[in-house]
């Protein structure tokens, strides 16, 4: 952990997987395949790099002024930010620590996972909403505050509501450590392996919190959610599961660039072509034959927005058309929004915060869902999931 702020580190939770099954973990990739990975998933390696050599990297500054704001927002030193008008109510109601996953790969070696955990105070064992965060590639642990700002305030304002859980998985946090005791980062070779080391740690928190409720993915971290269902099956369900304006696949997010074709020929030869769309039909036919009534009681909502700067046209999740159907097999809808330039310019569409979203922007429906006209994106996203329960 980065040491930003003075968040305690719970016991470690071991995986109760046998460590044969995740030899996966530790496959290797070329070296282009580690470019083409970091620049995909970890851009932020890059930030901190650079920073190191080159004090004045304007990445780097951007990078600790977002932590320095976090860090304000939990001690309470934030000024009366009008962005932020129920951070006392938050503070006052909701603990934070670190929940640390130990998953043993071959070799005597141990990976472990983060997630950084918010909940409400003097939170029971059971009868709790647990919801899974999955950010996208620029969010650590320390410098995203909206991807859980948001669903805490919907939860806060709900009337009757069970005391809830929020994980966010921390990425960039994983490290493996060697029988030396060394630790260093820890980087799947692959999405899958990202998905499988995500599937460990899921199963070990439901062990200790039980059932999750709502797993979340928001930009390229629908890409470890689809990993996760990738090497999962019904054993998920009936969790709900919502993408947020992800990628469609890897082919299609590579062509919006001038070397997009070379882009992808690299990240086929080195095994990271992935395609998130397939998956999610992967996973839903083979939990429909598997698990008919299961999958009836389960909920997946994919929302995008018509101008999306990081995914365009077909490389945003929610225009894939191989998704359409879903609706007659469960509860499955997308939701397409564009507020109006008057309110925010439409190329900070791709990052406008949940709450920012209502009914009165949505220009496309496909499915079988309703968003009420009095709530924002997240407030919906915590009613339909605490339907599922």
């Amino acid at each position: 952990m980065s040491g930003h702020l003075p968040i305690q580190s719970m016991v470690p939770l071991v995986s109760s997987r046998a460590q044969e099954n995740c030899h996966e973990l530790e496959k290797r990739v070329n070296i282009l395949g580690k470019l083409i990975r970091d620049i995909i998933y970890y851009p932020l390696y890059w930030f901190r790099d650079k920073g190191a050599k080159n004090n004045g990297n304007k990445n780097s500054k951007k990078l600790a002024h977002e932590e320095a704001y976090y860090k304000r927002f939990w001690t309470g030193q934030e000024p009366q930010d009008l962005n932020l008008e129920y951070a006392d109510i938050i503070r006052e109601r909701y603990v934070i620590y670190d929940q640390p996953v130990i998953i043993l790969a071959k070799n005597g070696k141990k990976i472990t996972t983060v997630c950084r955990v918010i909940e409400t105070k003097e939170c029971p064992k059971e009868g709790v909403f647990n919801a899974l965060l999955l950010p996208g590639s620029l969010s650590t642990l320390d410098n995203n505050l909206f991807i859980f700002y948001d669903f805490l305030v919907a939860h806060a304002s709900q009337e009757n509501s069970s005391p809830g859980r929020f994980f966010i998985f921390g990425h960039y946090e994983m490290t493996i450590e060697a029988e030396s005791k060394s630790s260093t980062v820890y980087k799947p070779s692959s999405f899958e392996a990202c998905g499988k080391a995500l599937k460990r740690t899921l199963e070990t928190l439901q062990e200790h919190f039980g059932k999750f409720n709502l797993i979340f993915a928001q930009s390229a971290g629908c890409f470890t959610l689809a990993a996760l269902l990738k090497c999962s099956g019904p054993e998920l369900l009936p969790t709900m599961l919502h993408f947020d304006r992800g990628p469609s696949s890897i082919y299609e997010a590579s062509r919006h660039y001038w070397f997009g074709k070379l882009l992808y020929v690299i990240a086929k030869l080195s095994g990271l072509t992935f395609y998130v769309d397939r998956e999610i039909t992967s996973f839903f036919n083979r939990c429909a034959v598997a698990d008919y009534l299961n999958l009836q009681k389960s909920t997946c909502i994919i929302t995008g927005v018509e101008e999306d700067s990081v995914y365009p046209g077909p490389a945003g999740l929610v225009s894939s058309s191989c998704l359409d159907g879903f609706q007659k097999k469960l509860k499955f809808t997308k939701w397409v929004f564009n507020p109006p330039a008057q309110i925010n310019h439409p190329r900070a569409h791709h990052n406008w915060r949940l709450m920012c979203f209502n009914k009165s922007y949505l220009t496309y429906t496909n499915g079988n869902i309703e968003m009420l006209s009095k709530e924002n994106l997240a407030q919906a996203i915590l009613r339909l999931a605490q339907i599922t329960d």
